[in-house]
C-alpha cells in the first residue's frame, strides 16, 4: 500500500511471511524436504491491493489452492 505523507506517496508498505505448514509435504518446518514443491503453497511477491482496493482475484487463487484436513477449500 502506498505511504503518505503530506499528500505525496513517499514509500510503499509491503509484508512478507513465511508460514508453515500450509500445504507441505509433513506439519510444521520440514527439515528434510529437497524440492520446493515440499514446501507448501508457493505465493510469489503478489499485489494485494489496486488503486485502494482489494484484488479479490488473488484471494481466491490462493483460496482455490488451499487445502483443508477435510480435503476442501476453507472458503
Amino acid at each position: 500500500m502506498p505511504i503518505y505523507f503530506d499528500g505525496r506517496v513517499v514509500g510503499w508498505a509491503a509484508q512478507f511471511g513465511h508460514m508453515t505448514d500450509v500445504g507441505g509435504k509433513c506439519p510444521g518446518l520440514c527439515t528434510d524436504a529437497t524440492q520446493i514443491f515440499e514446501e507448501g503453497v508457493l505465493v510469489p511477491p503478489t499485489k494485494l491491493y489496486s488503486l485502494g482496493e482489494p484484488t479479490h482475484e488473488v484471494l481466491e487463487l490462493i483460496l482455490n489452492n488451499v487445502r483443508m484436513k477435510s480435503g476442501t477449500a476453507p472458503h
